[in-house]
């Protein structure tokens, strides 16, 4: 079992206030309704990373785990794979655990000789299909952990990029569909879009 949290939020959101704004023609002299946009379109972002498993702008994330991979026999490489929740990964900052006999909170950070016992495949979550991986070297073994829940921490840099010009146009397209139809949805004058937006997002699904 896997659970994480944003530690570090994105520092902007992929459309901008304003070519959301064209998109609904509504002239950019009008504000009236300027905070209620943000934050529909802050509340996109979120429903398309949870719906997609993406993170789409630079954010850090840390992910938990009760133990590492288990010996699996009729697919060895398994065993030396953690499969992270977000893609894509633009790098791992530590990964660290509860030793044996250790205390809950008390972790330990396993490999800090500049990641000789691990790599990380960022192809596998880059475009779709798969999630990132961390993937252990083969002349080495997991270190021993207590049981603890959450006993493993791995923290993360995920997303495309700083600002929304760095990810896929159909993401976009689909925050924009999004935002048009709970705007315009609030007096009943624009139907649901979301079979579009599910259509949008179904390539860029991370599959685990």
């Amino acid at each position: 079992m896997a659970v994480w949290t944003i530690s570090s939020q994105p520092a902007a959101e992929p459309v901008l206030l304003a070519d959301m704004k064209n998109y609904l023609k509504i002239e950019s002299a009008v504000t009236e309704d300027d905070d209620l946009i943000t934050e529909y379109i802050k509340d996109a972002r979120i429903f398309v990373e949870r719906h997609t498993a993406r993170a789409l702008i630079t954010q850090t994330v840390t992910e938990y785990f009760d133990e590492f991979p288990g010996v699996d026999k009729m697919k060895p490489i398994n065993s030396r794979i953690i499969k992270l929740h977000l893609a894509p990964v633009q790098s791992v900052t530590s990964i660290s655990y509860i030793a044996e006999n250790g205390t809950p909170d008390s972790y330990t950070t396993w490999d800090n000789t500049g990641n000789a016992a691990y790599f990380v495949d960022l192809i596998s979550g880059a475009n779709g299909l798969g999630p990132a991986r961390i993937c252990k070297r083969k002349s080495v073994d997991w270190p021993s952990i207590e049981e603890y829940t959450n006993a493993i921490k791995v923290i993360y840099v995920a997303g495309y990029g700083a600002a929304g010009t760095s990810v896929p146009g159909p993401i976009l397209t689909a925050i924009r569909r999004l935002v048009g139809s709970w705007y315009y949805g609030r007096k009943g004058s624009f139907d649901n879009d979301f079979d579009s937006v599910a259509d949008l997002l179904k390539p860029y699904q991370v599959h685990k």
